[in-house]
């Protein structure tokens, strides 16, 4: 699939993110259009992957999937996934997931898109949620660097204080 609506929204993302220096490229995964995000620094989330599904012709769902660690090893996993739940607990846009089997640790989000809107409305809807959702990613980030680093033990990470809170 490559509707309008994701040409015009992979366009503009491009050219607005690869202007404020980070890497932009294409991925075809199983035969989509996957629009790929890689920021400079290592004290931020891996990559951001965007795709867009089409739900009618008026509605498409913009997906975002932020990579915060791979190939993390069984023990740093299992402290993780103890976490998820004070992670998740107060979050209004997406949510922290992790894939054991190949220590993948993530923050995803979707939204609905007009896909008639505007390009300046279409851009201000995606730029506000991105920027939600890559502030909450590189949270989760800081969290596991704490636990790989051996600043905190997970004991401490165990209640409401560890819960990001969105639109604060």
């Amino acid at each position: 699939m490559n509707s309008e609506f994701q040409t015009r929204l992979f366009s503009e993302t491009e050219e607005f993110f690869s202007s404020r220096g980070l890497n932009v490229l294409h991925e075809d995964i199983d035969g989509r259009d996957i629009l790929v995000l890689e920021p400079h620094s290592s004290d931020t989330f891996d990559d951001c992957n965007i795709s867009v599904n089409e739900t009618d012709e008026q509605t498409a769902a913009v997906d975002m999937l932020f990579t915060l660690g791979a190939e993390l090893d069984g023990e740093l996993c299992d402290s993780i996934d103890e976490l998820l739940l004070y992670l998740n607990k107060f979050l209004t846009i997406g949510s922290f997931g992790l894939e054991r089997e190949g220590g993948y640790f993530y923050f995803g989000c979707s939204y609905l898109a007009d896909t008639a809107a505007p390009t300046e409305h279409m851009m201000k809807v995606f730029l506000m949620t991105w920027q939600i959702a890559a502030d909450t990613a590189v949270q989760g980030v800081g969290i596991l660097q704490s636990l790989k680093g051996g600043e905190v033990q997970l004991s401490e990470l165990l209640n409401d204080d560890t819960s990001i809170i969105q639109l604060d």
